[in-house]
């Protein structure tokens, strides 16, 4: 008789769809539980850290974005994290999958761009060690910004106490969909096709 296997847990299967979104995505060994292997998964130069709920709010903290850049350091890749607002079954929501890189990496992507869609982007900063995030915030965000013919960004400032920036805690956030148009313009993941290019506007 074939035994019945564990249920996979919820984040394992939202992990594995949001490597699945990407084009040529390697997981990492046990989701990043092995020094020699960190992260969840590699999309070309980019090591991401994942993240996803069921809920309709999500807790960015202070430590994953701490995390994940030390964990970049040693390969030279560019960290990146991936936020996902999902159903039970671990696949994405409507409009609710999101992108952060730190703003120096954002900067240097956009650098050569000059031409195509801008993003409108709003600030959150907070001295605290984690900032919600709300499903329904990014939505009326993203129609603010299509209604006046942009993309939205959002670009997170952790602090401390002084209201001083964290050197591993300033990132900007854009949909999924956005950013693998932006890398496959740049070489950062796939092959270079005709560009289609962006620039912010903060």
């Amino acid at each position: 008789m074939k035994r019945a296997g564990r249920a996979e847990p919820f984040g394992l299967r939202a992990e594995r769809q949001a490597a699945r979104g990407h084009a040529n995505a390697r997981r990492t060994i046990a989701s990043g539980r092995f020094s020699h292997d960190p992260g969840d998964y590699h999309v070309g130069s980019f090591l991401f850290e994942h993240k996803s709920t069921e809920e309709v709010a999500i807790s960015l903290r202070r430590e994953w974005l701490t995390k994940i850049v030390k964990e970049a350091l040693p390969s030279a890749r560019t960290p990146a994290l991936e936020l996902r607002f999902c159903t039970g079954d671990g696949r994405a929501r409507r409009d609710a999958e999101w992108i952060g890189v730190q703003a120096h990496a954002w900067d240097d992507l956009i650098e050569d761009h000059r031409d195509g869609p801008e993003f409108l982007a709003v600030e959150r900063i907070t001295p605290r060690a984690s900032m919600r995030i709300r499903l329904d915030w990014l939505r009326e965000h993203r129609t603010n910004a299509t209604a006046q013919d942009m993309a939205p960004a959002f670009h997170v400032q952790f602090c401390n106490a002084s209201m001083q920036p964290d050197r591993f805690g300033d990132w900007m956030f854009i949909e999924k969909h956005q950013w693998k148009e932006l890398t496959r313009v740049s070489g950062d993941c796939e092959a270079p096709e005709a560009p289609h290019v962006c620039r912010s506007n903060t």
